[in-house]
């Protein structure tokens, strides 16, 4: 962390752009600034084993510690760094003092290309193809209601995939226009040792796969085991 530019990172890049095009003021973007440097500099001093990591990430979020409970973080329920949610609405603030539509058109449509582009440029794709949506259910949605099944087409699921996406849920519905398809899930449930290898996981999947496979969906973190698995290798 300590060789990183700081002024270089995707979450800082966001805030100048906005500044640079005017669309939060400069009062707004230099405290935005001081916290975010302030932030990274103790990340960056700090050593992993250090015991106070978890209070000091907790320190980064607006929880309430004289409530009697304990915050639990979910997909649908993320909770906002607390110095990004006062930059967010310091910037809400401002757009809503013009409320024309030409004024609203220009900061959407440019937050969505700078983020689009920044997220290009770490996972080395082209920004026309990356797609921001709401949460994992929404591309599930557009690839089960846009693809077309020939009969005796193979569909190889996960089951670390979110319930949207298993041949319990979303599957069952697709069958019923397309009944001749056939869903095969890799499963680590059962036999399977507590912390599975990449290879055996990979090999689970090669052996779902056969000449009739049309799709194959897999998340890229597991749920249960928590690490992110090497999918180049299937692909």
């Amino acid at each position: 962390m300590n060789q990183i530019n700081v002024h270089k990172r995707p979450t800082f890049l966001v805030a100048h752009r906005y500044r640079c095009h005017g669309l939060i003021d400069r009062e707004t973007f230099l405290g935005f600034k001081k916290t975010y440097e302030e932030v990274m500099k103790n990340i960056a001093a700090k050593k992993l084993d250090t015991d106070q990591d978890e209070l000091y990430v907790r320190s980064l979020f607006d929880f309430d510690n004289f409530a009697d409970c304990v915050p639990i973080n979910a997909a649908n329920l993320a909770i906002i760094f607390h110095p990004v949610q006062e930059c967010m609405n310091a910037m809400a603030s401002q757009w809503n003092r013009d409320i024309s539509i030409q004024k609203r058109h220009k900061p959407f449509v440019y937050t969505i290309q700078t983020a689009r582009a920044l997220i290009a440029s770490q996972l080395n794709a082209a920004p026309e193809d990356i797609a921001i949506v709401r949460n994992g259910s929404d591309p599930n949605a557009v690839i089960n209601n846009g693809l077309d099944y020939n009969p005796g087409d193979n569909i190889v699921l996960f089951d670390q995939n979110h319930p949207t996406n298993s041949a319990d849920t979303a599957f069952v519905i697709r069958k019923l226009r397309f009944p001749n398809i056939t869903c095969r899930t890799v499963s680590l449930t059962g036999p399977w040792p507590v912390d599975p290898s990449q290879k055996a996981i990979i090999n689970a999947f090669l052996d779902k796969v056969d000449d009739n496979t049309r799709l194959v969906s897999f998340s890229e973190v597991s749920a249960s085991f928590c690490y992110a698995y090497e999918w180049q290798n299937i692909l």
